[in-house]
């Protein structure tokens, strides 16, 4: 519920911000992901699937400078054993969820020839839930609990028209200084979070676009009294594009 919150925070500022600005631009883009995660904590590490998908907005609110926000939402639901992939059942004692909430300015640095160049800051928040069953197949909970961390973060973006019916984008951003990771009952965790993505989009018309995109995030955590912890997923997919 709170990432919900969040989440609905951050687009309506941007919603907000673009109508009071009279927005120059204003994409709405959504992807349906799929792919593996590899975790790391309680000592262990587990490679994981299951539901994943993106969404985002973003406007230019003024000539050059652009507001935006983004969701990242993944679920696993089977564990890898061996060169196989197990679902968890409802007693399995595993449990692998996280989501990536970012919302940011960008600034456009230079656009020529259909290529544009963007750099901006934001506040990343990262959640979710890992567990790991002491026992593989055991009806217990296992080790882990609630993960949270949350810092603000450096963006780099580059755009390419190659036609106006094919483009090109790729992003990177990253928040190197997370004071705050939370795991279980440790609450002293520092690290990092790191997001990229890039893709092609077809325009199918000045409103609407289909796209498929590759996505990449990461999060590590280090805790004093605790085992250390990491998440990264390799994902890729496809979705639409809409404009205003």
């Amino acid at each position: 519920m709170k990432n919900t919150v969040v989440l609905a925070v951050a687009l309506t500022l941007v919603l907000l911000v673009s109508s009071a600005a009279g927005a120059m631009m204003f994409q709405v883009d959504g992807l349906y992901l799929l792919g593996n995660s590899d975790s790391e904590f309680a000592g262990a590490t587990m490679t994981t699937k299951g539901l994943n998908f993106s969404a985002g907005v973003q406007a230019e609110v003024f000539p050059d400078i652009l507001a935006d926000a983004r969701y990242l939402f993944s679920a696993a639901d089977s564990l890898q054993v061996g060169d196989e992939f197990e679902e968890f059942g409802d007693n399995s004692g595993y449990k692998a969820d996280f989501n990536l909430i970012t919302g940011g300015i960008q600034y456009r640095v230079m656009e020529e020839d259909g290529i544009g160049f963007f750099v901006g800051a934001g506040y990343a928040l990262l959640s979710g839930e890992y567990k790991r069953a002491v026992e593989v197949g055991a009806a217990t909970e296992g080790d882990g609990g609630t993960l949270s961390g949350s810092s603000f973060y450096g963006k780099a973006r580059v755009a390419v028209d190659v036609n106006r019916d094919v483009s090109f984008y790729g992003d990177l951003a990253f928040a190197p200084m997370v004071k705050n990771f939370a795991l279980g009952s440790a609450d002293d965790g520092e690290g990092s979070i790191l997001s990229a993505r890039g893709g092609v989009v077809y325009h199918i018309n000045e409103m609407l676009g289909i796209q498929a995109g590759v996505d990449f995030s990461s999060a590590k955590a280090e805790f004093a009294d605790a085992d250390n912890f990491s998440v990264s997923s390799v994902l890729y997919g496809a979705g639409v594009v809409v404009r205003f």
